[in-house]
């Protein structure tokens, strides 16, 4: 086998506004495939003798992680010098992309052809505009001896292991004439497996510029599945993706126009196969994402089980324009069909799943998910109006987000920190021991409430919520703050009472809170063994023109420092209360908005 030497060195490098990771190595090492290997890759069969574990090292089809990012590249002509770089002879051959040094203040890409000295060396083409100290980057240009490496081991059968390093992806594939690393499967029951040194150790970074040369749909890796093999095994672990946002020099015209160039994507065509036993994405890191991630998109192919373990994400944020984020797609996107989703130990801006109408869970085509022990500041679990919410499903469990958004789906959350700042809607939603946060705006003094709604275009699938030994509390510390709003307020309005049932249960409110529900023409609401509070207005209930309202009260109490009251707009006939099983305490705060208009059957005590 090669041996393969490394001193590596990771420093964050500060210029203007970015902040870079690069590398200092020594020579990389490189020799040729042993006789075992080679037999390996031809005949996966071949595992004879003592050996217990073959696998194909990228480094033996030619793969070099030796790529440098820096901040201070000046080229006037061909000329290019870096006072922080250490060229060699060894960096002969290497490609080069250099912002703005293009035309039209594009990058300009050329290849080292001769070195002066350590940081001075010339390029076989000139800069169309002189620059300096600009980003760019240098080194071996991966993406053939990758796309060698990756056919090799799906043919073989084998584990693709691939050193620590930086390995730059180039613009073309000059075999294939495609622009990223294509995981093609040709034959039946086939695996896949990409195996790095760990996360900052083994990264694939996109060459500078890439995205905006090629535009939305610039992949660093890309697997479509285009044909009816099914397939066994995909896993990806230890290693980051690099999708260097950072590097681009052109200001897209919106958020969203190269929202398609993911790092690593699954996409299908008709001619899907049906099942994909298993995939794994295990410690692995985004970088500086551009559009997702990691996306698994519209595909009907059904996935045994899905882990997806200890992912974490690093945002650049733009070079030299701190508040553009490209990013406005998830750091994870996955839409797969399976029943067994794990997600696990994540530290992530974003995950999403919106399937669009093609990919909506059905009784034949499920999709459950359970999440566990992360932080993701954006949870987004939703399903379209043609889905069937019955069919997905996720629980969440000792989890941090701070953008809560689950629709039309089944939730289970417990022991979590959630805020809650969207429409939330479940077929049979349940939220236990959670601290519901609510945020806090100081310039309107306002608070943002829970939006536990029924949807109209949803039909007749109803919202059906249960909150039970849950906090709802103010995000400040300011104790003295009375903010308006009430903790949970829905939007909706509902004919009948139960198309949207809200249940909550042993459950405290804030003690500054203006007040605690807003139950006026909105559906069921059964409250019990809650401490509710309200400086204004506790509970708001009654009905108004065709809408109803039913308000259950049971063994509720109200913090002492809450003046409010149970405040009824007695507009119509279509509301009642329960007090027959309430405190007395709490059936005095009762207050009519007409007092005398209403039918007795109305009120219960």
């Amino acid at each position: 086998m090669r041996i393969v030497i490394f001193f590596l060195s990771f420093i964050i490098c500060s210029c203007g506004n970015a902040e870079l990771v690069t590398v200092n190595r020594t020579q990389v090492q490189n020799e040729k495939p042993t006789d075992l290997e080679r037999k390996t890759i031809e005949n996966p069969e071949y595992s004879k003798g003592d050996v217990t574990s073959l696998y194909i090292q990228a480094a033996n089809f030619g793969a070099k992680g030796d790529a440098i990012q820096l901040v201070d590249f000046s080229v006037k002509g061909n000329e290019l010098r870096s006072n922080s770089a250490l060229f060699t002879d060894a960096d002969r051959g290497k490609i080069v992309s250099i912002a703005s040094a293009g035309g039209g203040g594009q990058h300009l890409l050329s290849t080292i052809y001769k070195v002066i000295n350590p940081t001075t060396v010339l390029l076989n083409d000139r800069a169309l505009n002189n620059v300096s100290n600009v980003m760019g980057s240098y080194g071996t240009d991966n993406i053939i001896p990758l796309q060698d490496a990756i056919n090799a081991s799906i043919k073989g059968g084998l584990d693709l292991r691939v050193n620590e390093g930086v390995y730059l992806i180039g613009d073309i594939n000059s075999k294939t004439k495609q622009t990223s690393l294509r995981i093609e499967m040709t034959q039946s029951g086939q695996s896949f497996k990409l195996i790095g040194a760990g996360k900052n150790k083994t990264v694939f970074r996109e060459l500078d510029g890439k995205t905006q040369r090629f535009g939305r749909y610039t992949k660093i890796f890309y697997h479509y599945l285009n044909n009816k093999n099914n397939i066994n095994e995909i896993e990806l672990s230890d290693f980051s993706i690099d999708k260097n946002g950072r590097s681009l020099t052109k200001i897209p015209s919106s958020l969203y126009e190269w929202e398609q160039a993911h790092g690593w994507s699954w996409a299908s065509s008709k001619n899907a196969p049906e099942r994909i036993e298993s995939i794994k994405l295990k410690n692995l890191e985004i970088i500086d994402k551009i559009g997702a991630g990691i996306n698994f998109s519209a595909a009907s192919t059904k996935v045994g089980r899905v882990i997806i373990e200890n992912i974490t994400e690093k945002d650049f944020n733009g070079y030299n324009r701190p508040n553009l984020k490209y990013g406005q797609r998830g750091d994870l996107e996955i839409s797969c069909f399976s029943d067994n989703i794990l997600m696990e130990n994540l530290d992530l801006r974003y995950i999403q799943v919106e399937p669009v109408a093609s990919s909506v869970s059905t009784r034949e085509r499920q999709r459950h998910a359970i999440m566990r022990n992360s932080t993701i500041s954006t949870i987004e679990y939703t399903e379209g109006d043609y889905g069937d919410p019955m069919y997905s499903s996720l629980k969440v469990d000792n989890v941090t987000s701070t953008d809560f958004v689950v629709r039309s789906i089944r939730i289970e959350a417990v022991n979590s920190t959630l805020t809650i700042k969207r429409l939330l809607n479940s077929v049979d939603g349940v939220f236990d021991n959670c601290k519901i946060l609510l945020p806090y705006d100081i310039n309107s003094n306002t608070i943002k409430s829970v939006n536990a709604s029924y949807l109209t275009t949803l039909g007749k699938i109803k919202n059906k919520i249960l909150f039970n030994n849950c906090s709802f509390t103010i995000d400040s510390n300011n104790k003295n703050i009375i903010p308006k709003g009430f903790a949970i307020y829905p939007s909706s309005k509902v004919m009948d009472v139960t198309l949207n049932s809200i249940s909550i249960t042993n459950s405290t409110f804030d003690k500054r809170l203006e007040g605690s529900i807003y139950a006026y023409g909105n559906g069921e609401w059964n409250l019990s063994n809650n401490k509710l509070a309200g400086k204004k207005t506790i509970i708001t209930g009654g009905s108004y023109g065709v809408y109803a309202s039913a308000l259950n009260l049971s063994n509720n109490t109200i913090d002492e420092l809450s003046s409010g009251s149970i405040y009824v707009n007695n507009n119509n006939q279509l509301w009642t209360i329960d007090f027959s099983r309430e405190n007395k305490a709490v059936e005095e705060r009762l207050k009519l908005k007409k007092p005398g208009i209403f039918e007795p059957r109305q009120i219960k005590k």
